[in-house]
């Protein structure tokens, strides 16, 4: 947390990733891998907890991973919510059903999603290839 008068360090940081999952375990090794890619990173919970994040920081957030079921607001009002605020930014979304279920209700609001458990590959994949698109 920064000091009163001094601005927070995550105010100046472009190209930040929001990741957003309820699952400890799995938002700390996302959080962690994306970091030592270089990234910086901003977590979350739940949806409320995320939902303030990205407020607090839409000038710079460039890409979302959220879970689609997480507790007080769910993934998919949360990134329903996102794209409205900021259009352009880029959301991956991710979830724990079976590789049979389908992603439709992320359709039009996920640009990837990837089923859990994924394997670290894929995410790096992933994430690289929304970072880069324009």
């Amino acid at each position: 947390m920064a000091e009163p008068g001094k601005p927070s360090v995550l105010t100046s940081f472009q190209n930040l990733i929001l990741v957003v999952d309820d699952e400890p375990q799995i938002r700390d090794m996302t959080a962690a891998m994306l970091t030592r890619m270089g990234y910086h990173v901003v977590t979350a919970g739940d949806g409320v907890r995320a939902l303030a994040a990205f407020a607090a920081h839409a000038d710079d957030v460039r890409l979302v991973i959220a879970d689609v079921i997480i507790p007080k607001l769910d993934g998919v009002t949360l990134c329903r919510v996102i794209r409205e605020m900021s259009p352009n930014v880029r959301i991956l979304a991710m979830s724990g059903l079976s590789n049979t279920s389908s992603p439709a209700p992320m359709e039009g609001l996920a640009d990837a999603f990837l089923y859990k458990p994924f394997k670290v590959q894929a995410l790096v994949e992933a994430v690289r290839r929304l970072m880069q698109a324009p």
